[in-house]
């Protein structure tokens, strides 16, 4: 094969080892080239440019002759640098070339994991684990398995060892086991209180992971007491202005409602919507989330006359602006209308139409909002007295 074939190295760490152990100065391309036409005329490794992702390859008889031939520092110092060289071209690289790196860097974990404990390449440690969440495969047995290693090479306080943690509670929660997502969690948040204070943005996000854990568990309670800490930390941090606070605040509400404590809830739903109404002006977007929940929790606490009124406003606002409700409406609008006048309740386009928008605009908790319409069926419009959904059947407003 004629060297102007032969594929070019990319690493230039690779390269520098190669000068350090070969000619005593850094290399250039065109010597590893030669490097690699030596080794190929040898039949010591295969060479296929039509296929870039595999053109190099070595038979599993030569790397374990390499491998055995190597002293314990070269070898660490040859993993290293094999793995440097991988995370220098994986993950930016297309599927094909990505399927091969995977395969050198399961090869390299296989015989060399320990060593990369010592080497800059650890990273690939976690890189690796990170590609079986990309592939939406089950991680969460390898950061565990990672995890007993960090602590045991590195140790519990780490920044590797804390950013596995990490990793492994996002496995839990991903696979719905939330109760160990919430342990892991709650594990990170110590050391991260205790190394970087209550009021570092990752002591913030590692408590937010913890009440949203909490929550998914079943346990609003917990939640609400990591919930009660964190917005007072976030506004001091952030500024109570910020997305972020604005958005736990919102959590916060939700979550005591869930504990059993709607009249507050509502209350601070309230006042978010307020600062909300201020900061962006009453026709932003971001207000959508507070006033939907904000019925949804006013249906919990019985409240139906206000949750009724807040409701048809929410849909009338909410119909403006959703470019699908536009299309769809009008369509429907004729067909529905029709068929409830010649019934005699033309009042009951109202209700189908309210049921169409909350399937339409994507209003969360829509069985709170299908629940509060079948309050709105059975209580007659004029004297707005809520009862329950009645045996007979639904109707429209009277009156």
């Amino acid at each position: 094969m004629p060297p102007e074939s032969l594929p070019t190295c990319s690493a230039p760490r690779r390269s520098a080892h190669i000068s350090r152990v070969g000619w005593g100065g850094r290399s250039t391309p065109g010597q590893t080239k030669d490097a690699i036409g030596c080794l190929y005329r040898l039949s010591l490794l295969s060479l296929d440019t039509d296929q870039p992702a595999r053109a190099v390859r070595v038979h599993a008889l030569v790397q374990r002759v390499t491998r055995e031939s190597l002293s314990t520092a070269d070898l660490a110092t040859t993993a290293g640098v094999a793995g440097e060289a991988i995370l220098e071209v994986w993950p930016d690289r297309g599927a094909e070339l990505s399927t091969s790196l995977r395969s050198n860097a399961n090869a390299l974990l296989d015989h060399a994991r320990a060593l990369l404990w010592t080497s800059n390449a650890r990273r690939l440690l976690l890189l690796v684990g990170d590609d079986l969440v990309d592939q939406h495969l089950d991680a969460g047995p390898y950061f565990q398995g990672l995890l007993d290693e960090a602590v045991r090479h590195v140790g519990a306080d780490h920044p590797d060892t804390l950013a596995i943690r990490d990793r492994l509670a996002s496995c839990h929660a991903e696979a719905g086991e939330f109760d160990r997502a919430v342990t892991q969690g709650k594990h990170l948040l110590a050391w991260r209180l205790q190394l970087l204070g209550d009021e570092h943005v990752d002591t913030l996000t590692a408590r937010h992971n913890v009440a949203r854990w909490h929550t998914k568990a079943g346990h609003p309670n917990e939640a609400l007491a990591e919930l009660e800490e964190l917005v007072p930390a976030q506004t001091k941090v952030f500024g109570s202005a910020d997305r972020r606070t604005l958005k736990t605040r919102l959590e916060r509400a939700i979550t005591r409602s869930e504990a059993g404590d709607p009249a507050t809830a509502i209350t601070e739903l309230e006042r978010l919507l307020a600062d909300q109404i201020e900061l962006f002006g009453p026709e932003h977007g971001i207000l959508f989330y507070a006033r939907a929940y904000l019925i949804h929790v006013r249906t919990k606490a019985e409240q139906y006359v206000l949750a009724t009124a807040e409701f048809e406003q929410l849909i009338a606002d909410r119909m403006q602006i959703q470019a699908p409700c536009e299309r769809i409406i009008p369509t429907l609008e004729y067909s529905y209308t029709t068929r409830y006048e010649k019934q005699g309740q033309a009042s009951g386009w109202n209700i189908q139409r309210m049921e169409l928008m909350i399937d339409v605009v994507g209003l969360p908790y829509r069985s709170s909002y299908r629940y509060l319409l079948g309050e709105i069926r059975c209580y007659p419009r004029k004297c707005r007295i809520p009862h329950r959904v009645c045996d007979q059947g639904t109707h429209g407003f009277t009156g």
